[in-house]
């Protein structure tokens, strides 16, 4: 026969790890987290470590409960319009909905105040948590101190947890955050906009969090923490620090997605992508012009016809930046590039060369200009300029990017091209991994306009370049990340980070 259960000497039924002792069921139902302080590595604790279904079974009966008490104090339409608040500008997607409900809820629940200085979550804990049992009471007991944060993700655990910190709560430091879906789907160095509710081993988001572009975080923090600071200079101001922020919710949202959108339109408007097209004559023959085609180690024939080939019958060379082009590599911005089998080679644009007609055309005006001096170069007299036609894509899809939906082609944060591909083979695997080692061979001291002009070397070595140093390497991991995930490969910078002294990042 087992011993009998510690509290009340009833038949025990399992020990209990915080009391040592044995317990009965009964008591362990009603005790756990309320009079008694369970451990992390409990079976039977729900916000144990191990336990991450027992808690996820907790809080899908605790939603429902709570939906039906709120409505003691606000009606559905009431509450629709809190929902109203917490959206961003101009989305009204279902996904956005959901997650501006759950923020609408719980800032009704634990931070709105309702009346006589108290939240719902308040008055409902003095009417005894009627309607709940004991672990939902429990987990109410932790959402009262629940707040939007802003997350950043410093390293992926396991397959469900996180270690984060909060940016606009430094001092609390690094603390482990819960969720399957975000520990499969985030990189390092992710930013998060969300509700957190600690629990006593970890924390969780109360609902799915908004994802703050690397462009705009700084833009956005900065305001956030203006608007902290200003709140804690005001002698007189009574509203909570959670109050105050979650009231802002939707707000932030809103800047987060309009800094993203403008962020995306001055990079297209600044960027040299442009849809550029030459027309020359042929005034000698065709096999001159194409002796020289044939001759050049700058031009590739291929006899692959693709959509912006002339409508004429033509024979299709890639430019590339070899042979006399060569000198335009340092200058030029490419777009594309040409696989020889043995290396990536820019490409400058393509040639067409028709019966009476060649077609020069290329996406960057850079790459147009140098491209026109070369016709003379190498045709003299043979080719007359007849027309060409210039389109500044960039500047049109910066127009149309109110919604922030198009796509900076070579742009750092393109990730599309990394979307809804085939598979890469091993040689292709092999041949991008090269390039990123090759490109990190030397970074270290090449200047980058986010160091101002300075080498990661050097900036590792000042003191006022440093903090600028370890958010413009964050990125390089994050990117690492992505790419690494989408492409199955196992590119490591982790010895760049040990050259250039940054062990907070290893």
């Amino acid at each position: 026969m087992k011993a009998p259960c510690s509290l009340c000497s009833a038949q025990g039924r399992a020990e209990c790890p915080a009391l040592g002792d044995q317990i009965c069921g009964p008591c362990c139902g009603t005790g756990r987290n309320n009079t008694i302080t369970c451990s992390a590595d409990c079976q039977f604790n729900p916000f144990g470590v191990n336990n991450y279904d027992a808690w996820l079974r907790v809080d899908a009966s605790l939603t429902s409960r709570m939906s039906a008490y709120l409505r003691k104090y606000y009606s559905d339409l009431e509450t629709s319009k809190f929902v109203s608040m917490m959206l961003p500008e101009g989305d009204r997607s279902y996904q956005t909905i959901v997650i501006a409900t759950t923020a609408a809820v719980y800032y009704l629940y634990f931070s709105k105040v309702f009346k006589n200085g108290k939240t719902v979550a308040q008055l409902w804990q003095d009417e005894g948590w009627v309607g709940l049992n004991a672990d939902e009471i429990a987990m109410m007991k932790y959402r009262v101190n629940s707040s939007p944060a802003m997350v950043e993700v410093h390293n992926i655990l396991d397959s469900q947890s996180m270690e984060c910190t909060d940016l606009l709560n430094p001092k609390r430091g690094v603390f482990v955050l819960y969720d399957r879906t975000l520990a499969k789907n985030l990189l390092r160095y992710s930013r998060l906009w969300v509700w957190l509710t600690d629990y006593p081993y970890y924390s969780r988001p109360a609902c799915d969090s908004v994802d703050v572009p690397k462009e705009v975080y700084k833009v956005v923090l900065k305001e956030m923490l203006s608007f902290i600071a200003g709140k804690r200079a005001k002698k007189n101001a009574t509203v909570p620090r959670s109050e105050a922020l979650g009231r802002k919710f939707g707000e932030y949202w809103s800047l987060i997605r309009k800094e993203a959108s403008n962020e995306r339109q001055r990079k297209l408007s600044r960027v040299d992508f442009s849809g550029c097209r030459a027309y020359y004559e042929i005034k000698t023959s065709r096999e001159d012009v194409k002796r020289v085609l044939d001759s050049k180690p700058d031009f590739c024939f291929y006899d692959r016809p693709g959509p912006d080939d002339p409508p004429w019958p033509a024979l299709s060379y890639y430019w590339l930046c070899l042979g006399e082009s060569k000198v335009i590599e340092k200058d030029m911005k490419s777009f594309f590039q040409y696989d020889d089998g043995q290396k990536m080679i820019p490409v400058v644009g393509s040639i067409y060369l028709g019966e009476k007609e060649v077609m020069i055309r290329t996406i960057a005006k850079v790459n147009f200009d140098f491209a026109k001096k070369m016709v003379d170069v190498y045709w003299g007299e043979s080719l007359k300029y007849r027309r060409e036609v210039v389109v500044e894509l960039g500047k049109q899809m910066a127009e149309r990017d109110a919604e922030g939906r198009c796509r900076i082609p070579g742009g750092d944060d393109d990730r599309e091209m990394y979307e809804n591909k085939a598979p890469l083979s091993e040689m292709d695997k092999m041949k991008l991994t090269d390039l990123y080692n090759k490109h990190y061979e030397t970074f270290s001291d090449v200047a980058m306009n986010d160091l101002d002009g300075m080498t990661p070397m050097n900036a590792a070595k000042s003191v006022n370049m440093r903090s600028r140093l370890i958010e413009f390497m964050k990125w390089h991991i994050n990117h690492v990340g992505f790419v690494n995930k989408k492409q199955e490969l196992s590119i490591d910078i982790s010895w760049l980070l040990e050259e250039l002294g940054l062990h907070e990042l290893l």
